[in-house]
């Protein structure tokens, strides 16, 4: 019971502390917004990797100046719904025009689109494997594996880092959707020796979102 206790007080902190970080992130982003260049933003996401969660759903703000965007946002696993840990993104843009949002844009999808360069830092904290890896898990150690489908009950904390290229496509003067491929590599810091996947691996990740850029 004690440990119970413990583990939902660590989970309640945990979700405080990333509420207070975007909190905090917005309200620094509103106070530059209003003696600056740079402007404000929010979106969703979702992407998939290598590093054995799945896929995660992404709720982000962002800041950006024309060419350069940075982005601080919350992670949810697709699998257990729930929110599963903070992530981080710089955006460049390659080719297109500088304004990602907030300007005029012609009919010629030369102006709609834009290539951008991305990289990210995400952290996963005590995060199930996706249904894939964990069943994989459960049929290497079945001994240490429980419930109806043989899930191996297994939450690693996963640190994620990457850069890659993407495209933009604005929808609207204020809507833009993108997609994006990464290249990186994942580090499980809390990995059990004997498991079937790796500690640390080289991962492919792939990604999607739609953001709305209102300031």
């Amino acid at each position: 019971m004690k440990k119970m206790n413990q583990l939902v007080g660590l989970k309640t902190m945990y979700t405080k502390v990333n509420v207070a970080l975007i909190i905090l992130f917005t309200s620094m982003c509103i106070l530059l917004s209003a003696q600056s260049p740079y402007r404000l933003g929010a979106g969703i996401g979702a992407h998939i990797s290598g590093n054995m969660h799945g896929g995660i759903y992404d709720v982000y703000g962002n800041i950006y100046n024309g060419k350069n965007a940075f982005a601080v946002g919350s992670c949810i696993q697709k699998r257990s719904g729930k929110l599963c840990g903070v992530s981080t993104k710089f955006s460049h843009i390659v080719t297109g025009r500088d304004q990602i949002s907030n300007s005029a844009f012609n009919d010629d999808m030369g102006d709609r689109v834009q290539l951008y360069f991305l990289s990210y830092l995400q952290y996963l904290h005590n995060t199930p494997l996706s249904y894939n890896a964990d069943r994989r898990e459960a049929q290497n150690n079945p001994a240490n594996s429980t419930g109806e489908y043989a899930q191996s009950e297994i939450k690693l904390n996963t640190i994620d880092a990457g850069a890659g290229f993407g495209l933009n496509v604005k929808l609207t003067r204020k809507i833009v959707m993108g997609a994006y491929i990464c290249v990186g590599t994942y580090y499980h810091t809390n990995y059990t020796p004997g498991m079937y996947g790796d500690k640390m691996a080289p991962v492919l990740t792939v990604g999607t979102s739609i953001g709305f850029n209102a300031l």
